[in-house]
């Protein structure tokens, strides 16, 4: 949804609350919190909300500033034009946002408080934001980019507050900077559920009320989506995965002023990798994101948890030191990574899974060491570890296979069977951390591998 208000001024240097002080409209300052609307006998009102002065307008409606005097807060009321009244597919749209919307409770998006019906029209109210939309955030930069930590802040905000959503059965549908507000504060908050659904309705999105019978943002959506499919949580991946570019590069991957050429590129085109139109960009997070804006959905991160894992790693590692010496501190290194997943013969309770999880990390402690290696992470059911970091081997694969190979001859194993994946390829490390922070394509694929080995075998994949 547009703001109603022109920017002033393009500077920025990763300070929002400049840009916020340089946001006016009709020479009025845009502050918050707005102060309650008179509360007079001839005040416009919305069932108990006064209405304050128009927000922003977009698509099919309008946003005012209102005040609930019942609970003494500032809200934001939103409706749809007078003229799209009559349009069935707008009001579901309204509705489908408040049922959704109101499932949320996350400080990453925008809580909706209330849903009415006055006079023919309905109206949701929800959360003032103290703040701007991101689009607005980015069109003020020009041609310039937003700093590193803060674009990697602002994707880490918004896919945790999409692992919420997709936990509670929620798909966003519509990921884009306009349905982002930024907070005075520096909080990122999602809004906008329109054309949300659950995964009980992910079916073919249904005409939009204008444009070319998709619904949607055709620069945004995922190829999926584009050609009227079912979507899922995987939808709003890609679409996030356009978004996190566009922070990075300073450019959407797909956009073009001319729709049809948008969905072209989106079902199509692959864009410049970020390792190349921004070189600092940490390896994991470039190949994230290519990760992310694959065609077919089944090549996609399997969920927003995993996604977020890989980001706040690569933001930890940015936050470690200054943005010159991000670099420097992240290392590159091929290594054998290794995925113990416990299989035992009879599945026994959480308490016992974890005795036998502790038994196994402690077990692999010294012998990993004893290589060069180092233990990255033991939960669940899962150990992983690391062969060639910090000591470098001649053939970290070897050296893997011949530690568990001898473990296992040497009856060390502890009481149940176990599923080992193993692969080798490039991995980002912080050694910085005080414990070994790691990130990459092949940890993942080293639990994957464990995963769908059978109990008892040993499997091993090579990187391409």
């Amino acid at each position: 949804m547009e703001r109603t208000s022109q920017l002033k001024s393009t500077a920025f240097a990763g300070d929002d609350e400049q840009l916020l002080a340089n946001n006016h409209t009709s020479g009025e300052s845009f502050e918050r919190p707005l102060s309650p609307p008179a509360s007079t006998p001839d005040a416009a009102r919305v069932g108990r909300y006064l209405l304050g002065p128009l927000l922003g307008r977009g698509g099919g409606g309008e946003v005012f500033a209102g005040f609930d005097p019942l609970l003494d807060r500032p809200v934001a009321i939103k409706r749809l034009f007078p003229a799209a009244q009559d349009s069935s597919q707008l009001e579901e749209c309204l509705r489908n946002e408040a049922r959704h919307a109101a499932r949320l409770s996350h400080p990453g998006i925008v809580r909706v408080y209330d849903s009415i019906h006055v006079d023919g029209t309905d109206f949701i109210v929800s959360e003032l934001i103290d703040g701007i939309a991101l689009n607005e955030i980015l069109r003020s930069l020009g041609t310039e980019r937003l700093p590193l930590e803060r674009a990697l802040q602002i994707g880490s905000s918004l896919i945790a507050a999409l692992e919420y959503a997709h936990d509670h059965d929620v798909v966003h549908r519509d990921v884009k900077a306009a349905n982002l507000m930024v907070a005075r504060n520096g909080e990122v908050k999602l809004s906008d559920f329109g054309i949300s659904s659950t995964s009980r309705g992910l079916g073919p999105l249904r005409s939009a009320p204008v444009g070319s019978g998709i619904s949607g943002t055709c620069h945004a959506m995922s190829p999926e989506q584009s050609r009227g499919e079912y979507t899922d949580a995987r939808s709003d991946l890609f679409s996030f995965g356009a978004l996190l570019y566009e922070l990075l590069s300073g450019t959407g991957p797909f956009w073009s002023p001319d729709l049809a050429t948008s969905l072209r590129l989106v079902r199509e085109a692959r864009p410049l990798p970020l390792a190349e139109s921004r070189p600092e960009v940490p390896h994991a997070v470039s190949k994230l994101t290519e990760r992310l804006l694959e065609k077919r959905r089944e090549d996609r991160p399997e969920s927003a948890r995993e996604v977020r894992a890989i980001l706040d790693a690569a933001l930890s590692a940015v936050q470690q030191g200054s943005q010159d010496s991000t670099r420097s501190e992240l290392l590159e290194r091929q290594l054998a990574v290794v995925c113990v997943r416990l299989a035992p013969e009879n599945k026994p309770a959480a308490a016992a899974r974890g005795a036998l999880a502790l038994e196994l990390s402690e077990l692999l402690h010294q012998a990993v060491v004893d290589v060069g290696g180092a233990l990255l992470s033991s939960v669940g059911r899962y150990v992983i570890f690391c062969v060639g970091y910090p000591v470098p081997q001649e053939n970290n694969c070897e050296v893997a296979l011949r530690l568990l190979l001898d473990l296992g001859n040497r009856a060390q194993w502890p009481r149940h069977r176990l599923a080992i994946g193993v692969d080798c390829g490039l991995v980002t490390i912080l050694p910085r951390s005080q414990s070994v922070l790691a990130t990459g394509l092949i940890i993942d694929d080293a639990i994957r591998v464990a995963d769908e080995c059978e109990p008892g075998t040993i499997s091993v994949t090579l990187a391409a």
